[in-house]
């Protein structure tokens, strides 16, 4: 395990070969950074710091790009986005747990071992009470606040100051399976 000047790890892994050739691995730091969850289809940030060397020490010389990857189990990956050169990106996510890393790969196409994964949830804001998912109990919590029985806060689905019909309407269409179409 390798160390930044900020204390860091860098993520390392032994090389293996294919086709009698070296598949070099780089080092790939990944500081994925994540935004609050509060919505679905939220926007996550993912930054990273660009490796300099190849995993026997020598120069990375012949860097061409970053992967990406996402999925709902930890280091199940369906989901995988090539960002070229940059080390960020910006992905939308609903509602759900979430386990996500990101790979180097050279101009000859060989692909590093997956950085340190992250792992995060995102909460629908259907989902008033918390429970998981929008059920009876938030459409009567949004209910309530809608009529003032309670004060409006958690239930202002639309984030429009108020607690109205239209909100009740959101929780009751999630509780129903459907998406919970926030702004």
């Amino acid at each position: 395990m390798r160390y930044s000047r900020f204390g860091h790890r860098f993520l390392t892994s032994s090389s293996s070969r294919s086709r009698g050739r070296l598949l070099r691995t780089v080092f790939v730091f990944a500081a994925l950074s994540i935004a609050h969850p509060s919505a679905e289809a939220v926007n996550k940030s993912f930054a990273w710091n660009p490796p300099t060397q190849n995993v026997d020490g020598t120069p990375l010389t012949d860097l061409a790009g970053y992967e990406v990857a996402w999925g709902t189990s930890s280091r199940s990956y369906p989901n995988i986005r090539n960002v070229g050169s940059s080390t960020s990106t910006i992905v939308d996510f609903n509602a759900g747990t979430y386990f996500a890393s990101v790979r180097a790969f050279d101009t000859s196409g060989n692909r590093g071992a997956y950085s340190n994964e992250v792992s995060f949830t995102i909460v629908s804001r259907c989902d008033i009470n918390g429970s998981g998912g929008a059920d009876a109990s938030d459409v009567q919590q949004c209910v309530n606040q809608f009529t003032g029985a309670v004060s409006c806060s958690s239930a202002d689905i639309d984030l429009d100051g108020q607690c109205t019909v239209v909100d009740i309407q959101r929780v009751v269409n999630n509780a129903l399976g459907f998406t919970c179409v926030s702004p």
